[in-house]
């Protein structure tokens, strides 16, 4: 990643050192033909975006209030920052802003430029929330976006991943794609989409109640979705889609029981909830970007429809998962062309009666899997996984959840004496747990350093669930 310093720490949008940038106002009771300061604000967001000049950043702040645009507020390659002067748009001292587009704007804010933060508002009512063009060092924080006609939060490479640099960070984004609602399934976009984009970062958002994907990441390089947490989204919460060099981690996905946003799914009885990850490989007039390289580590997966496969899938791992409860299987692995696919150290709890593992029929015909996935150490809890996903490393105990079936992450910490405490096979790719302690710990002092099963690794150090739960 290119972020200059902290990606994370926006305390510079709140105070810079340099004496000559630039800040405005706007308010509700501004004038565009104000100078746009704090005594004499702008009215619109536009009309302060448009003193900005080609990479001269400054500060935009916007008071408390509902702003009501028909056209969306546009950041162009002309209006924008740079690396060390970035354009800064947010809500004035937390103030509440509220960005509505009335049902025909296009967007409730648009972004093509470079160095650009939108901190801290509030957009609905628009046909997206916000929609990034070919952005570069993009950093979007704190924001809420509900009440869309499509997609919440998208950013848009167009073409050969131009797209580059992005923060899309602690973000509440519900109820989008309305107009795919009540389960018209013809199209429809996500909560957050990153697409033909090179370098992001999409953390620590919630993201619920929409009628799309949760979070999506297609035709996209290196791209990470960390530390999210997904409920009760209508297509997939977490959907890999034709990326590379891509990782899903620490996410914490569930399903509430809320049918609105159960969806039909062809042979599957009834409707169903979401799945909790998916990998897949769409067609797009721009070209492919098969599946390559991607790792899915130390996410919670709890009452969706599991992990789905399919497609072309090369280079990747499916390691340290939480796999709890399904009316289905919990893993699904399509038709497809398979290339080096481990996946080892999972938590596979199955509720159900339905089998925990969905494999093709012609595999069982053949008696193997695929040469390219190779299934190890991962413990199968109900239901009869096929022989061709049994390995002799693999456990078929109760890892003694503290609150199997809860929803909250810490519900799926192991207590001190469950069998999947250093059973796990050792990979390099997976040194921290889900709560970022380190694995491979000489837990029972044998002098052999293990891992744990599972998104979590039991805390040696620091065993307060031994004396709570026992």
């Amino acid at each position: 990643m290119s972020f200059e310093t902290n990606p994370f720490d926006t305390s510079s949008t709140f105070a810079n050192a340099w004496t000559s940038r630039k800040s405005y106002f706007v308010a509700t009771t501004g004038d565009d033909f104000n100078p746009g300061t704090f005594d004499r604000p702008f009215h619109s967001l536009q009309a302060a975006i448009n003193q900005i000049g080609d990479g001269e950043g400054g500060d935009i702040y916007i008071r408390g209030g509902t702003y009501y645009a028909s056209e969306e507020p546009f950041v162009s390659e002309f209006n924008d920052g740079r690396e060390d002067s970035r354009l800064t748009i947010q809500a004035y001292q937390n103030e509440q802003v509220i960005l509505d587009g009335l049902g025909v704007a296009l967007s409730g804010i648009s972004i093509a430029g470079s160095y650009v933060d939108v901190i801290g508002l509030e957009m609905r009512y628009a046909q997206q929330g916000i929609t990034g063009v070919r952005p570069q060092h993009l950093r979007l924080i704190d924001n809420t976006i509900y009440s869309t006609y499509s997609t919440g939060i998208g950013i848009y490479g167009i073409d050969s991943r131009s797209s580059k640099d992005i923060l899309v960070q602690g973000n509440k984004v519900y109820y989008t794609n309305i107009n795919n609602s009540p389960r018209i399934d013809y199209a429809w976009g996500s909560g957050i989409a990153i697409s033909l984009t090179q370098d992001a970062i999409v953390r620590d958002n919630l993201v619920f109640n929409n009628w799309g994907e949760g979070i999506a990441i297609t035709l996209s390089d290196n791209a990470i979705a960390s530390g999210n947490y997904l409920y009760d989204n209508y297509s997939v919460n977490l959907y890999m889609d034709n990326a590379t060099n891509s990782v899903f981690e620490k996410n914490f996905v569930f399903n509430t029981g809320n049918y609105e946003f159960y969806r039909p799914l062809d042979g599957r009885i009834d409707y169903q909830p979401a799945y909790g990850i998916m990998f897949a490989n769409e067609e797009y007039s721009v070209g492919q970007n098969y599946l390559n390289n991607n790792i899915v580590r130390n996410n919670i997966l709890v009452n969706t429809l599991g992990i789905l496969m399919t497609g072309i899938f090369k280079n990747g791992q499916v390691i340290n998962n939480t796999v709890y409860g399904s009316r289905e299987s919990l893993l699904y692995i399509d038709e497809g062309d398979y290339e080096n696919i481990l996946i080892a150290n999972n938590i596979f709890y199955q509720t159900s009666w339905m089998s925990p593992v969905y494999l093709p029929s012609s595999w069982f015909a053949d008696q193997y899997l695929p040469w390219g996935i190779w299934v190890t150490h991962n413990n199968w809890v109900n239901g009869n996984p096929s022989s061709l996903v049994i390995s002799s490393s693999d456990i078929f105990l109760d890892p003694f959840f503290v609150n199997p079936g809860g929803s909250n992450p810490n519900d799926y910490q192991l207590h001190y004496y469950s069998p999947a405490i250093d059973r796990g096979s050792f990979d390099e790719l997976v040194t921290l747990d889900f709560g970022q302690r380190w694995r491979s710990q000489d837990g029972n002092g044998d002098g052999f350093f293990k891992i744990d099963l599972g998104a979590f690794e039991f805390d040696w150090s620091y065993d307060w669930i031994r004396y709570a739960w026992v």
